[in-house]
C-alpha cells in the first residue's frame, strides 16, 4: 500500500515542481544547442602610451603625509578642539 502512495506523491510533485537545469531535464525533452555569439569589440583610442612619473600621478600613496602636512593637520585639530571647548563653556554658563 505504501508503494502506490509513494508513486502518486512522486508524480504529483513532478507536476507541481518541474525539473530545472540541463542535467535534470525531464526524459523526452527536446535538446537545444547553445549558440555562441562573440562580443562586439569597439576600438578605443587611448592616446600615446607614455609611462607616468611619480610626480605626475595625483594619488600616489595618499595615506602618507609630509611633515608639513602632519603639522598642519595637527594645528587644525587643535584649533577645532579649542573652539569646541569654548562653545561648551559658553553653553554651560
Amino acid at each position: 500500500m505504501s508503494k502506490p502512495i509513494a508513486r502518486l506523491r512522486e508524480a504529483l510533485l513532478r507536476l507541481l515542481f518541474p525539473a530545472r537545469g540541463r542535467h535534470r531535464a525531464p526524459v523526452g525533452a527536446p535538446v537545444t544547442a547553445a549558440v555562441y555569439v562573440a562580443p562586439v569589440r569597439v576600438p578605443v583610442w587611448r592616446g600615446p602610451e607614455v609611462p607616468l612619473r611619480g610626480e605626475d600621478a595625483d594619488l600616489v600613496r595618499p595615506y602618507l603625509l609630509t611633515p608639513e602636512e602632519r603639522r598642519e593637520r595637527w594645528e587644525q585639530r587643535r584649533r577645532q578642539t579649542r573652539q569646541v571647548r569654548r562653545r561648551t563653556l559658553v553653553i554651560a554658563r
